[in-house]
């Protein structure tokens, strides 16, 4: 997926996620993660399974490229959890 068209297809929801104001939410991108060559990929090309199932949800593969990323934001948000009580 040509990585310019998908950031320009994205950039309304970006701006969504811009607006909301919450001290409690932590909102984060895994997109860098998936590119390679100015491109995202949509597949491991090693095991030839699918990252996403329809452009918008990680499938099991998917999420295993994320998994390192979605612990590190987890454990800031526990260790944040003081903060809001």
């Amino acid at each position: 997926m040509n990585r310019r068209e998908a950031d320009k297809m994205m950039i309304n929801v970006k701006k969504r996620f811009k607006m909301i104001k919450c001290f409690k939410c932590q909102f984060f991108d895994v997109t860098n993660l998936f590119v390679e060559d100015k491109k995202y990929l949509m597949f491991d090309r090693d095991q030839m399974l699918s990252y996403v199932d329809n452009t918008l949800h990680l499938t099991h593969s998917g999420l295993k490229v994320t998994e390192p990323e979605l612990k590190r934001v987890a454990k800031e948000v526990i260790s944040n959890e003081i903060y809001y009580k």
